[in-house]
This record gives structure tokens, C-alpha cells and sequence, in this order.
């Protein structure tokens, strides 16, 4: 028996006082869509879904133990919940189990009304373990706030997840009566085998966010983006880490979190394995009287506009060349319209991903600084438009003294303050397309495809004075959220040796590039080479690599760096240096056109970082070819003194 049984809970609509929400319900029916198109062969799913009103704490509990429990040995159970999250106090029988004094609860439909509690921690530990009692493989998401302890406020343009805390303890008698003995803290942390995947650590509070289908929880929106782009192969640990990145791009000051942590479940496929690696390239066929490919916004597909628009291309050999442009995205697929020319009714075309949309980014400037909006709209920059008053800014120029900073939206400088001299509102404009040049990068990723994780970065320590790796050294472990921390020692900075490990079946062309916290785009790490199957390659020729602050930065206690280290794997060669960015404040390049473009990615990168002139010369032999994205993150820290020194 090899089944999937899955819980979804989604909840905007709460009985007031508690403010309803907005994107439960998307993130819900996204997860619901993905599992439908990729189970895997000889695999059932069965799906039970609470909404709104449906989700009641009872309803709840009833999805656990008649539905859930289903699950045998071989088969896998998924919950998911997508509502508010919120605490209450701890009975004061169970205080001391509790070092915050507070019990973390999800809040279902009906929850505090006619006595009803909500759903608490340790009550889903009882029903959790009743589902993992028969050795099925028990995976939970929680996108709601505080969800790391078992709580979400919000952007201003969209809705807290966060529930107020309740009045006062819940009656034992109206919990689950399996929790009537319960006496110590190690009884109640008897929990059983499961995975969870968390929105936020217990600390910090998650958000929702505007998407092309509407709103989404940040973090349910980037998680299905990584299992859609990663593939059935990707381990949470793998599936953390990715979608870290991009609510990182979203939102500031929410970690998602992962447990337990990396190492043994963790490392484990996703759902154990129960989903499929879809047919790749993308698909596109003519069905329901339109052309359509199997791919939509539950990948992470968006269309763009105009001729930003998401382009797709027929790739393999004896096929015509042709691409389609995507004029509209669903849950689990998208409509095309082919680009001057006429395929074939009742074939079937192999296609990927050749154009990727990047609009401009919306900037707020407040009026002491009225001489940057006057130069922006002067400009006509394709990097960059004022932000509407009803829309929240991605970036935002405010007063500083004797000038002008650009501040991301959750209010970290970018870079210096700008004098804004005869100048300086050219200076600001310039800054601001430098750092969404550098995020278009950053952003830069194939929904579907056969390469995605296919090619493995590998970090391992570096000992002073090493000259090469060491054989049978073991590579570093990421913390739960993806990133690897290294400290300084004693002043001396931290070094790692890199490799490429491709665990694939064929040839690929990979290059890395590194994105500093300086808004550079370095290409020299590993510039562009062809990895065997089944082979290593060494990063920087197999030599240390230091990871030294930036200069002018001091080494003192507390002092941090972080490199995001892309790699870009492909199955044609590619350019590297199409990336290749100075740190903000310094001028690009002049020479744009010393390159000509010889494949798909030197398309992307030119598009990216140089999209205000015209492409240069394309070579004649151009062609169409899968291509993927990695990133991890290096975190470089001064840690505090020890007192030995």
C-alpha cells in the first residue's frame, strides 16, 4: 500500500472579534493542486480539505483520527494548516512544562465560542502521534504565527496571521482527555517521529504577501515554488533552505524553521518520496481549444506583461523551432500563444522556459526628496516606477541628513546616504537600479526542470594552512534554515574548500557566482565548465577560500558577512560574465557589448543586468536548452570573546 493521506486546513473567514484573513485558502488550494499533478506512479492520494467554517476545532481532530490514522507503514500523511496561530496562558497545573508560561494554539473556525479552545500544541503532539504509531511517514506545515513553538503581524497591505491571545488557560476538561495525565515536561516532549515544517521561529512573526493569484502566506507560497522547481528528490532540509531564500527576497525578520533538525527525517525526501519527478522539459499541447503547458502559478510561474512577458520554447531534436508567449496562469497550468508560427494540433512539444519576467520595481520617495521622483520618471528606467499610494513599495527613499538613503521595505539602509546635490538624484536613481539589477539575479529560477538539484555545492572546512581537501574530509551540515555559519578565529578569518558534485546522468555546464552583501556579482569562484556524470569538480581550482568581511568593515564581536552562492547549471555553455556586477555605488561596465550572446542563459543574464539596451548580436548555432538555479547562503561571523585570548 503506497498512499498519501493529506489534512488541508485553510481559514480566512473566523467568527468576529478575530480579524478575518486573506490568502488561507490560495495557499490551500496551491498544496492541494501540486499534490494532484505530481503523485507518483502507483501511488493514491487521498485528500480531505477544511475550510472556513468547515475547519472546526472538532473537524480537526475528526481529519486526524478518520482520516490521517488511515495511513500505513508504507504510506505517507500530510497536515497542513494555513489561519491563525496565537497562545494562551498555561493551566497552572502544566506551568511548569512550560518556561514562557504559554501554550502556542492554532485557531480553528470555531474557536472561542461556546467553550470551544483552540487547537493546542500538545494536543497535536497526541494526535500526531497517533498517526505516526503505524510507521507512516508524518510530514506537518504550519503557516500560521509563532508556528515554530507550535503565532503572524503583518505588512501593512495585507492581514496578520496572528490570533490576540486568549483570556486566560484553557479548561483542562475541554482538551483532548489524553493530556489528563500529563505531569512532566519529558512526558510532554515525548514527541513522536514527524517532520515540521514552521512559517517563522517562535520569536518572529510570519506574513502574507501579494501574489500573481492573489494573496499567499510568504511562506506557503516560496515552500510549493521549491517543491515545484527542486523535484520529488529535494529533502526538507533541501526544500528549507530554497524557500528561506526567497521569503528572505519577500519579507524581513521571518526565518523559517525546521524540525527536527538536518540529519536523519530531515534529510529525507519530502513526503518520503511520494511524489513524482514530472515529464521535463515542460509539456505544451493543445487542449480545451487553447495551447497550454503544465506548469503554473503553483511552480511559480507569473506572466509578466507586454514584452516582458514569460516566453517558452520547443527544445529536443527534429522539432521546429518556435516559442509561445504566456498569456495567462492557472493553479496547475498555463495558457501560450505560440510566436509566428504553427504547431502541430496533435503533437506534443517539449518546451522550457526562455524568458523569465522582471518588472520594475515599485520605489516610494518622500517629498523631501521630490528631486529623485522628478529624475526616475525623466528617465523612463526599465528597472524602476513610482509606487501607486495604495501598494507598499519594494524599495523607498527617505530623508537623511544632507541627502538622501534608499531603505529596503521592512526599513534596513542600502547602502550610503546620497547627497542630494546637482547630482545626487541621479546618484539615487542609479543606486536603485544596482540593487534590482542584483535582485533580478537573486530571483533568477526555472520553475520546472529536469537539471533542479542535480548538481550539489559541497562545503567542507578548511584547517589553517591546508593547501587542497584532504581525502575522506566530511562536507559541513546547513543549519534548519539552509545557511552555513562560519566564524572568525581568533582574527583570522574562516576558509572552506567547495566542489560540484553532479549526481546526474549526463554532462552539465555549470558556473557560480557570488552574490555579496556589497550588492556584487562575482563570477571567478568556478567561470563556466562542463561537469562529467557522476563526477566532482573543484571550486577556485581546489584552493582555500577565505571568507574574509568586506573591507572597511570591521572585525569586532558581532560584525557578519553573507555571500549567496548561485549556481547556474545548463546543457549548453554560457557566459558568466553576462552577471558580473561592482559593489553598489560603483559603475557598471561600459563595454555591454563585448560579449556575444551563444545561449539561453547569457539571454537571461543580459536581461537582467543590461535590459536598457539592446540585446547584442545573437550567434547563428543559439539554441534552445534546459537550465536550473541554486543558491546557498555563507554567513561569516566575529563571535564575541572568549575570555581565553
Amino acid at each position: 500500500m503506497k498512499a498519501l493521506y493529506a489534512l488541508l486546513v485553510g481559514v480566512n473567514q473566523y467568527r468576529a472579534p478575530m480579524p478575518p484573513l486573506l490568502g488561507c485558502r490560495n495557499d490551500v488550494e496551491a498544496i492541494g493542486a501540486l499534490l494532484r499533478s505530481r503523485l507518483g506512479a502507483g501511488a493514491t492520494l487521498a485528500t480531505r480539505t477544511l475550510l472556513d467554517q468547515d475547519a472546526t476545532r472538532a473537524a480537526i481532530i475528526a481529519g486526524f483520527r478518520d482520516h490521517l490514522r488511515r495511513a500505513g507503514p508504507e504510506d505517507s500523511a500530510l497536515f497542513w494548516f494555513s489561519g491563525h496561530g496565537s497562545w494562551s496562558p498555561a493551566p497552572p497545573r502544566w506551568e511548569h512544562l512550560e518556561p514562557t508560561r504559554r501554550m502556542h494554539s492554532l485557531i480553528c473556525a470555531d474557536s472561542r465560542h461556546d467553550g470551544v479552545p483552540d487547537l493546542f500544541d500538545k494536543e497535536l503532539t497526541v494526535l500526531i502521534g497517533e498517526v505516526a504509531a503505524s510507521g507512516a511517514h508524518v510530514t506537518v506545515v504550519l503557516d500560521s504565527c509563532h508556528s515554530a513553538g507550535i503565532a503572524r503581524e503583518g505588512l501593512p497591505m495585507l492581514r496578520s496571521r496572528f490570533g490576540p491571545p486568549a483570556d486566560g488557560p484553557p479548561r483542562l476538561d475541554s482538551l483532548l482527555p489524553e493530556l489528563a495525565g500529563l505531569r512532566s515536561r519529558t512526558a510532554a516532549e515525548q514527541a513522536p517521529s514527524y517532520v515540521l515544517l514552521a512559517a517563522c521561529r517562535e520569536n518572529e512573526s510570519a506574513y502574507e504577501i501579494r501574489s500573481p493569484d492573489g494573496p499567499r502566506g510568504a511562506f506557503s507560497l516560496h515552500l510549493l515554488h521549491a517543491m515545484g522547481r527542486l523535484g520529488p528528490e529535494a529533502t526538507y532540509r533541501q526544500l528549507l533552505a530554497a524557500a528561506g531564500c526567497e521569503v528572505e527576497n519577500s519579507v524581513r525578520n521571518q526565518v523559517p524553521t525546521l524540525r527536527p533538525q538536518p540529519g536523519d527525517l530531515a534529510d529525507r525526501p519530502f513526503l518520503g518520496g511520494r511524489l513524482r519527478t514530472p515529464a521535463s522539459p515542460i509539456t505544451m499541447r493543445y487542449a480545451g481549444r487553447a495551447w497550454q503547458i503544465d506548469i503554473g502559478s503553483c511552480h511559480g510561474l507569473v506572466t509578466g506583461t507586454g514584452a516582458d512577458a514569460a516566453r517558452v520554447a520547443v527544445t529536443g531534436p527534429g522539432l521546429p523551432a518556435g516559442e509561445a508567449r504566456v498569456v495567462t496562469v492557472l493553479v496547475e497550468r498555463s495558457l501560450v500563444e505560440p510566436i509566428g508560427w504553427w504547431p502541430e494540433l496533435t503533437t506534443q512539444y517539449p518546451v522550457v522556459l526562455t524568458s523569465v519576467p522582471l518588472p520594475p520595481a515599485a520605489i516610494d520617495v518622500v517629498p523631501e526628496a521630490a528631486a529623485v521622483a522628478t529624475v526616475l520618471r525623466a528617465t523612463g528606467s526599465p528597472y524602476l516606477r513610482l509606487a501607486e499610494e495604495v501598494e507598499t513599495a519594494d524599495l523607498r527613499v527617505v530623508a537623511a541628513p544632507g541627502g538622501a538613503r534608499i531603505v529596503d521595505r521592512e526599513g534596513p539602509q542600502l547602502g550610503s546616504d546620497i547627497a542630494l546635490d546637482e547630482k545626487g538624484p541621479a546618484r539615487v536613481v542609479a543606486a536603485l537600479e544596482h540593487i534590482v539589477r542584483w535582485r533580478s539575479v537573486r530571483r533568477l529560477t526555472n520553475p520546472l526542470s529536469r537539471l533542479a538539484n542535480r548538481v550539489q555545492v559541497r562545503v567542507y572546512p578548511a584547517e589553517p594552512a591546508e593547501l587542497a581537501l584532504p581525502r575522506g574530509r566530511e562536507p559541513l551540515v546547513a543549519r534548519a534554515d539552509g545557511a552555513y555559519e562560519l566564524a572568525y578565529d581568533r582574527g583570522r578569518p574562516p576558509s572552506v574548500f567547495l566542489r560540484l558534485d553532479n549526481t546526474g546522468d549526463r554532462e552539465v555546464f555549470c558556473a557560480l557566482l557570488n552574490l555579496t552583501d556589497q550588492l556584487a556579482i562575482q563570477a571567478g569562484l568556478f567561470d563556466g565548465e562542463w561537469v562529467a556524470p557522476l563526477s566532482s569538480a573543484a571550486v577556485a581550482w581546489g584552493d582555500p577560500i577565505d571568507l574574509s568581511l568586506p573591507p572597511g568593515r570591521a572585525v569586532a564581536p558581532g560584525a557578519r558577512s553573507t555571500d549567496h552562492l548561485m549556481l547556474i547549471v545548463a546543457e549548453a555553455a554560457f557566459n558568466p560574465e553576462f552577471f558580473v556586477m561592482p559593489p553598489l555605488g560603483e559603475p557598471l561596465p561600459t563595454a555591454r557589448d563585448r560579449f556575444a550572446i551563444t545561449g539561453l542563459i547569457d539571454r537571461l543574464g543580459f536581461a537582467a543586468i543590461h535590459r536598457e539596451f539592446a540585446e547584442p548580436p545573437v550567434t547563428p548555432d543559439l539554441r534552445v536548452h534546459d537550465w536550473a538555479t541554486t543558491i546557498i547562503r555563507l554567513e561569516t561571523v566575529v563571535p564575541p570573546p572568549t575570555g581565553t585570548d
